[in-house]
């Protein structure tokens, strides 16, 4: 009210649908002016944009900072270049993943191996298997060019073995092993029923591959009598086998060949033959020969290997070579099926290892 007695003027004022939030009645306008109005509404809407648009600046300066960051580091942490291949991270913790050489814990690993010059040695001389069928043969090569190559160590004999080195036109007049000479003289012929004891290459012929007994006996084709060699499978419990092993690696002249499952390393893949090495109190390491596959070097527990080998073979044992004459040529370059298992006599077999020694 006036203090004349009269009403006071109502301030006059416009609401528009749209607005959110309209001026209060009340406002102080001025009614004289036409555009009072238009200026309390900026006014208004000024006082309470700026205050939203200061918040949402700086969530906007808190994500940025944030993600720059996490990208910085991102970027500035160690990267292995390796194209790994296997099912498995290859620094997994798991139980039954092996842990890689080019792996932070492998590299580590590699750093407190107490027999260097034989791992190397062993990765120098371990061929990169022709096909997925002669991880068998690539392995027996790989174990004799050992012997017939010794690393150089303190604990090394001072001389080679008398080896049966099968010549090789590639490398003479250097004796060396390889799988096409390997499988070519008179002895390992008839074990692997190849050219020129057959008219094919049993090794490449189902059931594919070399069993325990093949691998035994085509190494004894090439060591010499003082020398051994023998089969270990888990038949034999574990604390016996371990220390059966272990004790063949402390003989300088022990070479080891493993038969295990891939899947049971957390790899892809089936049945595998590799070269092992006694590396630590408590690991071992496998130099794989099929160095197109995983990270050809990768360290596993006495444990992971006793797991590994700890399962069957379909036909582990058959009646080798002759029964692979009994094949049709369709069968021969087939898969192997229950008819082919019945013709070739399959037996189901653990894999295991062989050890060969003097």
């Amino acid at each position: 009210m006036d203090p004349n007695g009269g009403f006071a003027p109502v301030p006059s004022f416009t609401i528009d649908e749209d607005d959110e939030n309209p001026p209060h009645v009340g406002s102080s306008l001025d009614s004289s002016n036409p555009n009072s109005d238009f200026a309390s509404k900026s006014q208004f809407y000024a006082e309470q944009t700026f205050p939203k648009l200061a918040v949402w600046f700086a969530l906007f300066l808190a994500g940025l900072f944030l993600g720059l960051t996490v990208g910085l580091s991102l970027n500035m942490a160690p990267v292995s270049t390796f194209p790994f291949n296997s099912a498995s991270d290859p620094d997994s913790s798991s139980d039954n993943s092996p842990i890689y050489v080019s792996s932070p814990s492998g590299l580590s690993l590699l750093n407190t191996v107490s027999s260097l010059p034989s791992l190397l040695q062993t990765a120098f001389h371990s061929p990169v298997q022709i096909n997925q069928a002669n991880c068998g043969i690539a392995t027996t090569a790989s174990l004799l060019n050992t012997l017939l190559h010794p690393p150089l160590s303190p604990s090394s004999p001072s001389s080679p073995p008398p080896l049966t080195v099968p010549p090789t036109t590639s490398y003479s007049p250097y004796p060396y092993y390889t799988q096409s000479s390997i499988r070519s003289t008179p002895c390992t012929s008839q074990i692997l029923n190849t050219p020129p004891f057959s008219t094919f290459d049993g090794v490449e012929t189902p059931p594919y591959g070399m069993t325990l007994t093949q691998i035994s006996d085509l190494l004894s084709c090439h060591i010499p009598p003082s020398y051994t060699s023998k089969i270990l499978t888990t038949s034999t419990p574990y604390p016996l086998f371990t220390k059966t092993l272990n004790s063949c690696f402390s003989n300088p002249t022990c070479r080891v060949g493993v038969n295990f499952l891939r899947t049971s390393l957390s790899q892809p893949g089936g049945g595998h033959w590799s070269p092992l090495l006694k590396t630590h109190s408590n690991y071992y390491a496998l130099i794989d020969v099929a160095k197109y596959k995983e990270p050809y070097i990768y360290f596993i527990t006495p444990e992971m290997l006793y797991n590994s080998i700890d399962n069957v073979d379909d036909c582990g044992v058959w009646d080798w070579p002759s029964a692979q004459d009994g094949l049709s040529e369709e069968e021969r370059e087939g898969g192997v099926d229950e008819n082919v298992k019945e013709k070739l006599g399959c037996i189901p077999h653990k894999r295991g290892i062989v050890m060969v020694y003097e």
